[in-house]
């Protein structure tokens, strides 16, 4: 990868890696570290993926002494009737 902002990329082959790699990229231990959700558009799975994080920021369970951003895209006001 070119750009030197990212310093990795998560590549999954089952879906009970990726949550976990999901939940592990969105701790952060100091706060040097730059991370945050972005949800693109996508299916019924980008969708579950996103109402599995939601609660865990909202309780608490991540993101409470270190914020995390979470971003939805809403482009073409795909999730309008959600929000």
């Amino acid at each position: 990868m070119d750009n030197n902002q990212f310093s990795f990329v998560y590549s999954f082959s089952c879906l009970p890696y990726m949550q976990h790699g999901l939940m592990d990229a969105t701790v952060r231990s100091s706060k040097g570290e730059k991370t945050g959700l972005i949800v693109l558009l996508g299916g019924i799975g980008t969708l579950d993926e996103a109402f599995d994080i939601l609660p865990l920021i909202q309780f608490k369970r991540i993101g409470f002494a270190l914020p995390v951003p979470f971003v939805l895209m809403n482009y073409d006001s795909i999730y309008s009737k959600l929000l």
